[in-house]
């Protein structure tokens, strides 16, 4: 399941927060594609395993083109973070 920003709420918790635990990519988009997509998605995997967690379901290449098409962008930056 994947949270919108808008729709964020963060237990203060949470490992991520108090910690610093947790995975992320930062990818770029551009011209609506995720550059590297399979060597994003190779490391998440990775670091997802690391710390036991199951892989997410969706690539990140898929995730990156939907959220440059929803917010009518087709070059920029985003951060998938797990915690």
């Amino acid at each position: 399941r994947y949270v919108h920003e808008e729709t964020v709420r963060l237990s203060a918790h949470d490992r991520g927060l108090r910690f610093g635990d947790g995975i992320f990519e930062t990818c770029i988009v551009a011209q609506g594609q995720v550059f590297d997509a399979p060597a994003h998605e190779a490391r998440l995997a990775r670091g997802l395993k690391t710390y036991g967690l199951p892989v997410i379901p969706d690539s990140l290449g898929r995730i990156g083109a939907a959220l440059a098409a929803r917010n009518g962008v087709a070059c920029g930056l985003f951060r998938l973070i797990v915690t």
